[in-house]
């Protein structure tokens, strides 16, 4: 059995440290628990990297959003998966139109 959560291990001149522990447990053949084996995984680089990563992608909505021009995202099969405000002006479509066409 496995087991993922983040814990948060200390603070250090006041940066956050997070932790993810992975708990496992083994069981002989009656099921009973015979070890647990605890790893914990330092995770702050990833979770700083998680919150650039969703700037960086608001930054570039926005950016997209405010183009005086039409813009659309769409996958590999044409279909549309984003557009911007300009976009959905000229077009008379809202953002729900766009990405659930049914």
């Amino acid at each position: 059995m496995e087991f993922i959560y983040p814990i948060v291990s200390g603070m250090e001149v006041g940066i956050l440290v997070y932790s993810r522990a992975y708990i496992i447990e083994w069981a002989n053949d009656s099921g009973e628990t015979t070890h647990v084996y605890e790893i914990i995984q330092e995770i702050t680089a990833y979770k700083d990297f998680q919150k650039v990563l969703t700037e960086s992608e608001r930054r570039y909505r926005e950016m997209i959003d405010l183009l005086p021009q039409v813009f659309f995202e769409s996958n590999l099969q044409g279909r549309i998966l984003e557009s911007n405000r300009f976009a959905r002006e000229k077009f008379a479509y809202t953002q729900r139109d766009i990405a659930h066409p049914e």
